[in-house]
């Protein structure tokens, strides 16, 4: 049976041509803008000044329109519901460090295979327990017992 003939087309050839000059390419580019900026003229130093000027104005009327949007919003806010928000807040925070420190705490020992006793070898962690690792801010290591069939992991807190 015959091989299939690979034809070079007329377009990668001149790819081809065009990565091996594109140096020299480059080099005419540059000197001709060289010329025309030397030759020209326009004012470019008056075009770019205005259109900085304009982004910045922009960026200035969007902060203080925002700026004002949330200062309306704040002086309508009660100190009372702020400290309910802050409160809320905190008790939030502390179930989550309660429930890290309980995750932690149960699976921070593993050192050998618990079903037979024989020697563990680490392996590529499940993405849940990478999106874990993320959310608790822990070092998960998964590992498996060369002897059976037993799967575990350990987590480390971040020390960095």
């Amino acid at each position: 049976m015959s091989e299939p003939r690979h034809h070079r087309h007329k377009d990668s050839k001149i790819r081809s041509f065009f990565r091996e000059f594109s140096f020299e390419f480059i080099v005419v580019g540059l000197f001709g803008l060289g010329v025309f900026l030397l030759m020209e003229k326009m004012s470019i130093k008056s075009y770019i000044a205005k259109f900085f000027v304009t982004i910045v104005n922009g960026i200035i009327k969007f902060v203080s329109s925002l700026f004002e949007i949330v200062t309306d919003y704040l002086t309508q806010i009660e100190t009372s519901d702020i400290v309910g928000i802050l409160l809320i807040c905190a008790s939030f925070i502390l179930v989550y460090l309660r429930i890290r420190f309980r995750i932690i705490q149960r699976n921070a020992y593993l050192q050998e295979c618990p079903s037979c006793g024989g020697d563990l070898r680490r392996i590529h962690r499940h993405p849940k327990y990478k999106i874990l690792g993320f959310l608790l801010m822990a070092r998960y290591k998964q590992f498996s017992c060369k002897k059976c069939e037993f799967e575990g992991i350990r987590i480390g807190v971040h020390t960095k």
